[in-house]
């Protein structure tokens, strides 16, 4: 269970990083 809850938490983060840096390439090409 510690392997799954460790791989569902490293989704979590990798997508919760691709909206931060969404709104962030929005800013840096207008």
């Amino acid at each position: 269970m510690t392997v799954l809850s460790k791989v569902l938490y490293g989704s979590l983060h990798v997508k919760a990083f691709d909206w931060v840096d969404l709104p962030a390439s929005c800013d840096l090409s207008q």
